[in-house]
């Protein structure tokens, strides 16, 4: 779980994010580099590589997170 406060439009934010550790059951999935987000096809999921530095994670302390539960 990590906190998150940030500036939005001129205010001052506040999230709570939890997050999962998961795995696919096909590794072919990961190499799908994007997929739409079927109940909003607007929006999309982009899938990367743990040490990738483009585009950046939010929130802060995240790419951490993630690379501390991979050693």
């Amino acid at each position: 779980m990590l906190e998150n406060i940030f500036g939005w439009r001129g205010r001052t934010e506040h999230e709570v994010v939890f997050i999962f550790t998961a795995a696919f059951a096909a590794a072919s999935a990961y190499e799908i580099e994007e997929q739409r987000i079927l109940d909003n096809p607007d929006r999309r999921v982009l899938w990367r590589p743990p040490n990738a530095v483009s585009p950046p994670l939010y929130p802060a302390g995240l790419t951490e997170l993630i690379a501390a539960t991979l050693t």
